[in-house]
């Protein structure tokens, strides 16, 4: 299914959530099934997981997430909790990509009962770090919204189109900046840019997962590296291709990973 039939098929909906607004798209399992929540990054919206959604479909619960504007990532982490109670999800295998990624970090350090499975992708411990800090501009709270949105359009049109499927991401990526805009865009750069450092997890090396890929375009490696050594008895999934955004520049890898870690029988 391409995203344009998906999107009309499974259109976003908007949730009231700890004084925040989530867009969910959410494809309901059957009793007993586990729920798998996903949550993009910078210039994602729920949709960009369409693939897995539809491949997943009568596996699990499914509900993928538009991350509201926010400048505060303990704030937002509260507000997913409370998207959670109201959704009435128990615990989760819970994926987040980049900022997406260090957003669930957070959550789980609030929040780690509600945690089955913890899947850190692309993404980062510490906004201060050295390393990052030159893939982020020095002055991004200084810049306007239109400066924001017009960085994004740049960085995206920079990107490398090896393949079909880095192609595809372009547009897709394109046209959610288009539906984001400026503000929202700027938000989410300073949402992860002022963060404090993700904080230890008391969650054993079983329920957490590191995803990265060789070819990370905006996660140096150094960051990326740092993510593995915080959970080193923790499974990786590494990609040699795939960028920064693999669950829809290799989509089918994602949709692996999915199937055998939903299906496996819960540790202890």
């Amino acid at each position: 299914m391409n995203l344009a039939a998906f999107r009309k098929r499974h259109p976003e909906r908007q949730v009231a959530a700890g004084r925040m607004k989530w867009g969910v798209v959410e494809v309901a399992g059957k009793r007993g099934q586990p729920t798998l929540v996903l949550v993009p990054g910078t210039l994602g919206v729920a949709d960009i997981f369409w693939n897995q959604i539809v491949a997943l479909k009568g596996k699990a619960r499914i509900i993928a997430l538009t991350v509201p504007p926010a400048l505060d990532i303990l704030k937002l982490a509260d507000s997913l909790k409370a998207l959670f109670d109201k959704l009435k999800i128990e615990k989760a295998h819970l994926l987040g990509s980049s900022l997406g990624g260090f957003l669930i970090q957070h959550f789980a350090a609030r929040y780690p009962e509600r945690i089955e499975k913890l899947y850190v992708a692309n993404t980062l411990l510490d906004p201060k770090s050295k390393d990052l800090r030159i893939r982020l501009p020095a002055d991004a709270s200084k810049m306007s919204a239109k400066e924001h949105l017009e960085k994004a359009y740049s960085n995206i049109a920079g990107m490398p189109a090896p393949d079909a499927g880095f192609k595809l991401l372009k547009k897709v990526l394109k046209d959610n900046a288009d539906r984001l805009g400026g503000k929202w865009l700027k938000s989410r750069v300073l949402v992860v840019r002022e963060g404090p450092a993700v904080p230890k997890l008391k969650l054993p090396p079983s329920k957490i997962m590191v995803l990265d890929c060789a070819d990370d375009p905006v996660v140096a490696r150094p960051v990326l590296d740092a993510v593995r050594k915080r959970y080193p008895k923790s499974e990786v999934f590494h990609l040699k291709t795939g960028g920064h955004f693999p669950y829809v520049t290799r989509p089918d890898a994602y949709v692996k990973l999915f199937k055998k870690t939903l299906s496996a029988r819960k540790p202890g």
